[in-house]
């Protein structure tokens, strides 16, 4: 696929995913500027609806979805905000497979951060999985590997040596033995198996 074409398509997709299928734009524009700029007026159209035209799109779009939505808002008691900041950037099939509840309850133990870099990650889909893959914080990768060496495995021996005075390279530790299981980012290890 041209790369005019991946873009177009993804606009699409997107703008289809979030205003509905009422506006079909897959074949309004032929080039990769005429999509971008086209994409660009869309997307500001959708960023100034206000909440109340955005679940009209949904309900144009998806009856059961919207109702799903305003149970959870006026039931339930989530903020509205926050459900389409995550269709949006989502998209309604990640909220229509529960990800989003996924997402609320992971909150009540980890930031905001955590979660979203785990996504960036993985994706969306693997939001259920955090808590198997999350190691915790750290400064650096070498302050992972001596929490990894030293607490998690507990080599008790790597005490007696580093009071002997050994010195270790937790930076090369890092790069040679850790970091092709391991992710580093934004301050977060993950583990990749």
């Amino acid at each position: 696929m041209k790369r005019s074409e991946n873009i177009s398509q993804v606009g699409y997709l997107r703008l289809h995913r979030t205003i509905g299928p009422k506006y079909n734009c897959k074949h309004v524009y032929k080039t990769t500027h005429q999509t971008h700029q086209f994409l660009t007026q869309m997307t500001l159209l959708i960023d100034n609806m206000t909440n109340t035209q955005w679940l009209q799109t949904i309900a144009t779009s998806n009856t059961e979805v919207y109702q799903q939505i305003a149970d959870m808002v006026n039931i339930e008691g989530y903020p509205l905000d926050d459900i389409r900041d995550f269709v949006e950037d989502y998209g309604l099939n990640a909220f229509t497979e529960g990800h989003y509840h996924t997402w609320e309850k992971l909150e009540e133990t980890y930031s905001r951060e955590v979660i979203e870099t785990w996504v960036d990650i993985a994706g969306i889909d693997a939001i259920g999985n955090l808590e198997d893959y999350y190691m915790g914080a750290f400064q650096n990768e070498e302050d992972f590997a001596e929490h990894y060496f030293t607490e998690t495995i507990g080599c008790s021996e790597l005490d007696v040596l580093i009071e002997a005075g050994i010195v270790i390279d937790w930076e090369s530790t890092w790069y040679r033995n850790l970091s092709y299981d391991f992710t580093f980012e934004n301050g977060y290890v993950f583990n990749r198996n």
